[in-house]
């Protein structure tokens, strides 16, 4: 008899390791961390998608591409706040430093409406098909 794994409860010691690394993170790097956050919450919608709309391009769901750019993004901005702590404290606050940080910022922003342009093109064009009952 094979029974379902439920997900563990907020308090429990197989979580903490997981909360641990986002507390290390965020403490390396917050405004690195948060956009990794960010990216991580986006995908949160495009997983829903995937179940929910059938559409597929040779047999693939059309939300699977999104739901990966979106999961490397938010590895790539996680990984630049590890390193980012890895910099001598000097280095980190000249202005090399704050570009890396803030370019990620921007760039991370101009997808976002980037995104949002595409997703509200794509439900514009997607329309409910009505079928009349004679």
């Amino acid at each position: 008899m094979t029974t379902l794994a439920s997900a563990p409860p907020l308090g429990s010691p197989r979580l903490a390791p997981a909360l641990g690394v986002f507390t290390e993170l965020w403490r390396r790097q917050p405004v690195l961390a948060a956009m990794a956050c960010i990216f991580l919450l986006a995908m949160l919608p495009t997983s829903f998608a995937m179940h929910l709309d059938a559409r597929t391009v040779n047999g693939i769901s059309v939300w699977v591409k999104p739901t990966k750019f979106l999961l490397s993004l938010a590895v790539y901005y996680a990984t630049i706040a590890w390193f980012f702590a890895c910099l001598p404290r000097a280095a980190q606050a000249t202005r090399a430093g704050r570009f890396v940080v803030w370019s990620g910022v921007i760039v991370g922003v101009v997808i976002g409406v980037i995104a949002y342009a595409a997703v509200k093109v794509v439900l514009r064009f997607v329309r409910p098909v009505y079928v009349r009952c004679e």
